[in-house]
């Protein structure tokens, strides 16, 4: 009997080929595998290292707003320009600085209503803003009297960007000094309210 042994190796050679290219394909496979989870992972170290733009919070924070500060308000009773700066604590921002001036004039003997821009500054920088109504009531310049300052916010800067809230502040203002145009008054106070941001 004749044995071809070209024939021989043709034919184990040919079963032998589903098996390679199945090696093959499982190959593929894997390397598919292997980019996706390498994809994943730089997704992921971008998520980390710049959290601002990968990984944005779509949710507001509401913040309901407890607040003491103390402070000074200088107001020119012949114009009705004044302006204010205090230093507070409160919940959800901290300690921060209050800045606000506006002009108003006085609606009744002794009660002065005014208008104006306010903001507050968080120890990191980051600023709410918006703007203000003052009123003083049992106002005669010189002596003490209670002022109520009611925030509106409307933006803000940083973690603030979108902040929008109400913040009412009630302030016990002391005599101070008047020189017949110009009182410098001190302020206690506390405010409570709501903002989100």
């Amino acid at each position: 009997m004749f044995v071809d042994a070209t024939a021989i190796r043709v034919t184990l050679r040919n079963q032998r080929t589903p098996d390679s290219h199945r090696g093959e394909n499982e190959k593929e496979q894997v390397m598919t595998i292997r980019k996706a989870i390498a994809l994943a992972g730089l997704v992921l170290a971008v998520a980390i290292l710049n959290p601002a733009s990968a990984l944005a919070n779509p949710v507001s924070t509401d913040c309901p707003i407890r607040a003491s500060g103390s402070g000074t308000v200088t107001l020119n009773v012949l114009t009705g320009a004044y302006t204010g700066d205090a230093t507070q604590v409160s919940t959800c921002i901290g300690k921060s600085t209050v800045h606000l001036d506006g002009t108003g004039a006085f609606t009744g003997p002794d009660t002065f209503v005014g208008v104006g821009p306010i903001t507050l500054t968080a120890a990191n920088g980051n600023e709410l803003t918006g703007t203000h109504t003052l009123t003083a009531t049992g106002f005669t310049p010189g002596t003490a009297h209670t002022t109520t300052v009611v925030a509106t916010i409307t933006g803000g800067t940083g973690q603030f960007a979108d902040a929008s809230g109400t913040v009412t502040s009630t302030a016990q203002v002391t005599g101070g000094s008047f020189d017949g145009v110009t009182l410098i008054s001190s302020v206690e106070y506390t405010a409570t309210g709501q903002i989100s941001f």
